[in-house]
């Protein structure tokens, strides 16, 4: 009586091998379905001989390893488990980009808490910058009595000293620096062009970002670059285009929360910030 198999064999197609763990499990299974393959065919030469008399040797199976030893069996559920204990990511650009600009948001942030702490000296002249043109048109020199005698309570605080200067610029430097990082990695996750340019230019190497380094922004040139150290190679895109003019930055800047929560910015002094931001027709009604 003849059988009609139908095998459902899954082909492992792994040209080059991206981990430990899925070498281990191609070379398990391979093994197994060399003992498959033998035992099938093992199986029908034994189906096509019997009726003409041909007697299979007591050995057969064994000498043609057509047998699943332990040690195979062992080798396949091991590499299977290494399988599924491994940490394996296939990222594309798009999601290499928005975690790096996400990181540098963050480093953006902290550097912003550095500038407020910088900006303490300042928030101490606009203080007593205040308190003077408040006593500015006082009829006698009541005005300038309170003033001076603010000065004298906090002489410490409102003279401004080389140490605060410097630290104040350089806090301003540092903002500047990493929200162009941002900025540019921002960019080109949002832009579908740079996205398929960045992921074809891996795919040239059959390259993951998840075996990019950290992206960098060349300030000078305005490209973005990922390198790719295991690959030998760089992916360079070119944000230029999204650069702003200093008066669109400052526009944008005088309108932000930031700035009418500041001293400067009419709402620091405000008793409830929140009814002066709504009457400035930042949020709300």
């Amino acid at each position: 009586m003849s059988k009609k198999w139908i095998l459902a064999i899954c082909l492992i197609a792994s040209a080059q091998a991206k981990s430990n763990e899925l070498s281990s499990l191609v070379d398990a299974s391979t093994a197994l379905r060399q003992t498959f393959a033998n035992g099938i065919i093992a199986v029908g030469g034994m189906m096509d001989s019997a009726p003409n008399g041909g007697i299979p040797g007591n050995d057969i199976l064994a000498n043609k390893d057509a047998y699943i030893t332990s040690q195979k069996q062992l080798a396949y559920n091991s590499a299977i488990q290494a399988m599924q204990a491994g940490s394996f990511t296939n990222m594309g650009a798009q999601d290499f980009f928005e975690q790096q600009a996400s990181d540098q948001m963050d480093q953006l942030n902290d550097a912003v808490d550095n500038y407020v702490e910088a900006a303490t000296a300042l928030i101490e002249v606009a203080t007593l910058s205040n308190l003077a043109e408040q006593n500015q048109d006082s009829p006698d020199d009541s005005g300038a009595l309170e003033v001076q005698n603010y000065i004298n309570d906090n002489q410490e605080s409102v003279v401004l000293t080389d140490e605060e200067v410097e630290s104040y610029n350089q806090s301003m430097d540092d903002v500047a620096s990493i929200a162009q990082q941002a900025a540019s990695f921002f960019a080109v996750a949002s832009d579908e062009n740079l996205i398929a340019e960045a992921n074809s230019a891996a795919a040239e190497y059959t390259a993951s970002y998840s075996d990019a380094g950290d992206a960098f922004f060349n300030n000078a040139t305005g490209i973005v670059s990922v390198d790719f150290e295991s690959y030998s190679m760089s992916v360079m895109l070119d944000v230029n285009s999204y650069f702003m003019q200093d008066a669109e930055i400052m526009s944008v800047g005088a309108e932000s929360v930031f700035y009418y929560t500041s001293p400067q910015g009419g709402c620091w002094f405000a008793q409830d910030q929140e009814v002066c931001l709504s009457e400035l027709g930042v949020y709300g009604p």
